[in-house]
């Protein structure tokens, strides 16, 4: 995986030599991720096969303090994709992670403190199964580009309606940082609770480069509001990071089924409780513009799935709506 780091490293160097020096604040950050399994040049088809996530963001109208600096909101729309191991092979006896798909609407608040801390919280409806239109979504993008069809969605899980709550926690270990400083350390913690998924996982997260601290960074979908110019230590972001993660899940309707019926589908499985998983990834963030690359490697979260898990996500992100 050197060459995609190299050459995403490549453009964003070219980014960052002809970014512009006059800076605007922004209201507004809408953004678009991908993620697919071949984007980590797995040349297959399996387990998190695709994701799309369409993510709104605006300062939250919600009163400061002494200790909290800034409150982001957000809106997200998303679908998720689950399949097993290959889509080369369908049959009943290979089929080695249930088939499933998750669509969801999520509203979140982003919490930023004084000392560098980072609170997002988030609340979220949507569905499994049949109602999460993965099968079509799967079955239109093959014929379009002429991959093989799909057959095993015969096979995938019942669903119902979910609703969950979420939380992730980032506490900043070496405090704000000042201009020079290029190495950020976040101890992680985040949690999942609902009829889709509960889980929870701990970890650090590493940022080495040019980065600004949470509350004006994109990478928190924070670069917008009335003076975050001001605040701002470099007129861009470029930096590279590392998220490992240990995670333990209680329930997981992508694998298990729905939690609350009987008839859970024609093939199921039970979870690994505990996995590991970790991200990397190269971040550039420049005036109205936000662009991010990263891989994330997942041991097996199905007891029944053969292989381990790869796959990679590219997100972009663009600021409107000037701050008068």
């Amino acid at each position: 995986m050197k060459l995609p780091v190299l050459l995403a490293a490549s453009v964003f160097f070219c980014l960052d030599l002809f970014s512009q020096k006059g800076q605007q604040d922004y209201l507004h950050e809408f953004s678009f991720t991908s993620e697919n399994d071949n984007y980590a040049f797995t040349f297959a088809d399996g387990y998190y096969t695709n994701g799309l996530f369409l993510h709104y963001s605006r300062p939250a109208l919600w009163k400061t303090n002494d200790r909290l600096v800034k409150v982001i909101s957000s809106w997200q729309l998303a679908q998720m994709m689950f399949v097993s191991e290959s889509f080369y092979d369908r049959s009943y006896r290979n089929i080695d992670r249930p088939f499933s798909g998750y669509l969801f609407l999520q509203k979140g608040f982003i919490f930023f403190y004084r000392e560098g801390h980072v609170l997002q919280t988030a609340i979220e409806t949507g569905a499994t199964g049949k109602s999460s239109m993965a099968q079509q979504v799967q079955a239109w993008y093959h014929h379009a580009t002429g991959l093989p069809k799909v057959s095993g969605w015969v096979y995938q899980l019942n669903g119902e309606t979910s609703l969950g709550i979420s939380a992730k926690y980032h506490y900043n270990l070496l405090g704000i940082a000042q201009p020079q400083r290029l190495l950020e350390l976040m101890a992680t913690a985040d949690a999942n609770a609902g009829n889709a998924f509960t889980n929870a996982s701990a970890g650090a997260l590493v940022k080495f480069g040019n980065f600004e601290n949470p509350a004006q960074s994109s990478f928190y979908n924070a670069r917008t509001g009335r003076g975050t110019t001001g605040k701002l230590k470099r007129n861009a972001e470029v930096f590279i990071y590392f998220h490992p993660q240990l995670v333990h899940q209680w329930y997981n309707a992508t694998v298990q089924g729905p939690l609350f019926r009987s008839d859970k589908g024609p093939i199921v499985s039970g979870i690994t409780k505990n996995y590991y998983m970790h991200t990397w990834g190269i971040h550039y963030a420049q005036q109205r513009w936000t662009l991010d690359v990263h891989f994330t490697f997942k041991n097996r979260e199905a007891l029944t799935m053969r292989e381990e898990e790869r796959f990679g996500s590219i997100s972009l992100g663009y600021r409107f709506g000037g701050v008068k």
